[in-house]
């Protein structure tokens, strides 16, 4: 059965990011330090590319900078969630 999509205004998906986010902070202990990382190297790309190119490219930075800490989120916890015990009661 397909799921409904939330509701313009619904905090349901912010919710669901701030829960991963904090299992993730709790489980792994990478987790932070990559997030730095990930965030840093962002705002060094944006900066090269500015100074090389354009002060266009800052739009592709605010981009960049909401991007890798998603992407490093999603990788980190499946890494958490598989190792986690499974809970079914079959």
């Amino acid at each position: 059965m397909a799921m409904p999509s939330p509701q313009p205004g619904s905090r349901r998906p912010l919710h669901a990011i701030a829960a991963a986010f904090a299992l993730t902070a709790r489980s792994d202990m990478l987790f932070v330090p990559l997030l730095v990382a990930a965030e840093l190297t962002a705002m060094a790309l944006t900066a090269l590319m500015v100074l090389l190119w354009s002060p266009a490219f800052i739009v592709v930075g605010i981009l960049l900078a909401i991007l890798a800490p998603l992407i490093v989120l999603n990788v980190r916890i499946k890494k958490v969630l598989e190792a986690l015990p499974d809970r079914r009661d079959d």
